[in-house]
């Protein structure tokens, strides 16, 4: 088993125009909205449809604040960017995690995620 390093700036050039979600490292706080730009450090600005979400309040209405203004994130504050699948009900995306890691070296992977609530 090898690992293949991926180039994370053609990545983020190709979500440029879309809608995305931005987790940042120290704290439990979300960003979704439209990707403008990414510079060479990976700084990210997103458009004026931001929301910020607060995934540790329990009801989305308080979870959710729109921001209504651009946004700028310094890229060492990310922890990672994922665009947003279109087709998600919900505003806060539930959170998955992969078999743990002792079923993968026993080989007893289970094919699935485990979804956290």
């Amino acid at each position: 088993m090898s690992f293949q390093p991926i180039n994370p700036k053609p990545f983020l050039q190709s979500l440029v125009n879309k809608t995305v979600i931005v987790k940042l490292k120290f704290n439990n706080i979300e960003y979704q909205g439209t990707l403008l730009s990414v510079d060479n450090y990976m700084n990210l600005l997103l458009d004026k449809d931001v929301k910020e979400i607060d995934i540790t309040k329990n009801s989305s209405e308080d979870a959710v604040t729109e921001l209504g203004d651009e946004l700028f994130i310094r890229c060492n504050n990310v922890l990672w960017v994922s665009e947003k699948i279109a087709n998600e009900d919900s505003v806060v995306p539930s959170t998955k995690l992969p078999a743990t890691a002792t079923d993968e070296v026993k080989g007893n992977s289970n094919d699935g995620d485990v979804e956290m609530k």
